[in-house]
């Protein structure tokens, strides 16, 4: 049996219910016709199989640790602990309340920069620099899925769907068995459509095809989804799923916020020449339950996904859309710590912090990343403009995230206006985003911590702006000053976009993400406040119908 070190020191360090903040995944599904019913079990266990290919991505140790645990955890019961402490950050590899990346157990090497997707010792300068004396393989590495290695002194690519056939052949078999089950046209086409691009590598017609399906009760997200993990050239995708099931009611109102996606583009403070016509594109919104998610949702971070835009190529979102999830029994899982309310928000703002003002956040941050550049006035080797991505590397991902958040705040004046909010709801947008939302709890580290990075970028500059107030200990909001500053930031990060700046956006990025002495201060008193810092998702209705699914 392998060595899994001191198991009730790891239980002291992240099973301590104080610290945990439990995410119950239950939804109700009893209305669903008999159909979905059936095809369900087939995609729970595609995404199950989804989960072996991201834990070969993310750390060259996780998977065999992971097949240890299950085997020993039957023999010793004592390891199912350390089996839900590896589910906590889905690998070997823990953070801790200093956010500090340890590894879990015994014998477990740091995760490579990139994963298992580059060979160990490669560089993002390696690859700019191979890529300036062989331009004709630029479109290729810069693919999603592809891995990149060595092989003597030149570097090749490796599809994805080379190196995880195995596992891909036998999702794609289940989604087409699903869609044969599933009554909505557009749905079961999706589901063929992706079948067929996780085992050949083009998503265009599948990435169309989810986003023309709207009417399914349920809806599935599947494939290589999104670049945080791949810090070397925030490129390549790492595998995600997640099943869901939609909530029509809380749906119906944030619906009507895409109804004013043109005059939010239009609204935004840059050179109108780069505004994008919104009417020709098609972003349907819905609020969902989660029945069972895995592989990247589950991975190393403290926070869970609470809403998603996507998909995220340039071309598709330009011509088709996107599609927005809000995910409504996983936020229904948050709650404000009162003591930390109490001992840092003044009183007066008290009636402002709340659930409500959580979803509406969150609905503004999805939303908007639809706004703004996709694509730079620069251009590459070979004379084609750049998308935004390539242009700013790594950091676009916190650049994107900071502008989606402060256009919650940017537009919710001219929703109110629209009606779509009351003022009451406005100033509760205000308090969370501007303030709520970026109360450090931890230092981050800019090259890993996204979120926590661009939120205390927020938090630096309201506050050195006067548009947040420490007084006393406690922090107050002057909202006029802080629609102010919100434009300001927004022109900033939207020319970076546009003029693809990497330079400048490191340097914002350096300039505003810093560590002060209220940023110390806030952290310090957080701890003391006992916060739910890990987080534990249950699934127990996916585990339940997996348990009952007989394949023969």
């Amino acid at each position: 049996m392998q060595d899994y070190g001191d198991i009730q020191k790891l239980k002291a360090l992240y099973l301590d219910q104080e610290k945990l903040r439990i995410f119950t995944l239950n939804p109700d599904i009893k209305h669903l016709d008999k159909d979905y019913k059936k095809a369900i079990p087939k995609l729970i266990r595609a995404l199950q199989i989804i989960d072996i290919i991201f834990l070969m991505q993310d750390h060259p140790q996780s998977l065999q640790l992971k097949n240890n645990l299950l085997k020993d955890s039957k023999e010793n019961k004592d390891l199912n602990s350390a089996l839900e402490i590896f589910n906590i950050f889905n690998g070997p590899e823990g953070i801790t309340p200093d956010n500090e990346y340890v590894q879990l157990f015994p014998n477990i090497i740091p995760r490579p920069k990139g994963g298992t997707l580059y060979d160990y010792s490669l560089t993002s300068e390696e690859i700019e620099e191979y890529l300036k004396k062989n331009k004709e393989h630029a479109e290729e590495f810069r693919k999603i899925n592809t891995l990149i290695k060595k092989e003597g002194n030149k570097l090749i690519t490796i599809p994805y769907e080379k190196e995880y056939a195995k596992y891909l052949n036998e999702i794609s078999k289940l989604l087409k068995e699903a869609s044969e089950d599933v009554p909505d046209k557009k749905f079961s086409k999706y589901l063929k459509s992706r079948a067929e691009a996780l085992v050949n590598g083009d998503y265009y017609n599948s990435d169309i095809d989810w986003v023309n399906s709207t009417d399914s009760p349920i809806d599935l997200i599947i494939g290589p989804l999104e670049p945080y993990g791949d810090n070397i050239m925030s490129k390549k995708s790492f595998y995600g799923g997640l099943l869901c099931i939609r909530n029509l009611e809380e749906s119906k109102r944030v619906s009507e916020y895409i109804n004013h996606l043109n005059e939010l583009e239009n609204n935004l403070p840059q050179n109108k020449k780069h505004s994008k016509d919104m009417n020709k594109i098609s972003i349907p919104v819905a609020v969902v339950d989660v029945i069972f998610m895995t592989g990247d949702y589950q991975a190393k971070r403290l926070g869970v996904v609470v809403g998603q835009t996507l998909p995220n190529d340039e071309k598709i979102i330009k011509d088709f859309g996107r599609k927005i999830f809000i995910y409504k029994n996983i936020l229904e899982g948050f709650e404000t710590n009162q003591e930390a309310r109490d001992r840092l928000i003044d009183s007066s703002l008290h009636k402002y912090i709340n659930k409500r003002a959580k979803v509406n956040e969150v609905v503004g941050h999805e939303v908007s990343h639809s706004l703004g550049p996709k694509i730079t006035v620069k251009k590459d080797v070979n004379n084609k403009y750049l998308s935004v991505d390539t242009a700013l590397g790594s950091s676009q991902n916190i650049i994107e995230e900071l502008k989606a958040d402060l256009l919650s705040i940017y537009n919710i004046d001219y929703l109110v206006h629209k009606n779509l909010y009351n003022e009451e709801e406005k100033i509760e947008v205000y308090v969370e985003d501007a303030l709520m939302s970026n109360l450090p709890d931890n230092k981050p580290d800019i090259d890993k911590d996204v979120y926590p990075a661009m939120r205390l970028m927020k938090f630096n500059y309201f506050l050195k702006n006067k548009g947040l107030i420490l007084k006393e200990g406690k922090f107050s909001i002057n909202i006029d000053k802080v629609k102010i500053l919100t434009k300001e930031i927004i022109k900033d990060l939207l020319d970076i976009q546009v003029n693809g700046d990497k330079t400048k956006a490191e340097e914002y990025i350096k300039k505003w993400a810093y560590w002060g002495e209220e940023a110390d201060y806030v952290c310090k008193a957080l701890k003391e406040c006992k916060l739910k810092i890990y987080k534990i998702v249950r699934q127990p209705l996916a585990e339940k119908i997996i348990s009952q699914y007989n394949p023969l």
